[in-house]
């Protein structure tokens, strides 16, 4: 099964794309930082036209991203 995991660069996602993996998935990492497994896009969950790329043939989305930097909440 092809699978995206946004936020593939954290500690739950890393740990989950390894598990994918192992299971025989074919995972998608999409994250600001590359992915040490499976295929990695360098991409921006703010920005909604390169995430609908990266999502294109992916049968299921593991939604892990979040902002990490909460200085722009004053």
């Amino acid at each position: 099964m092809k699978l995206l995991c946004s936020g593939s660069a954290g500690f739950i996602g890393s740990s989950l794309v390894e598990r994918l993996i192992l299971e025989g998935n074919d995972v998608v990492s999409y994250d600001l930082r590359p992915s040490p497994m499976g295929e990695s896009i360098i991409g921006d969950i703010t920005d909604p036209d390169a995430f609908r790329v990266a999502v294109d043939g992916c049968e299921a989305v593991y939604h892990l991203a979040a902002a990490a930097d909460l200085n722009w909440c004053s």
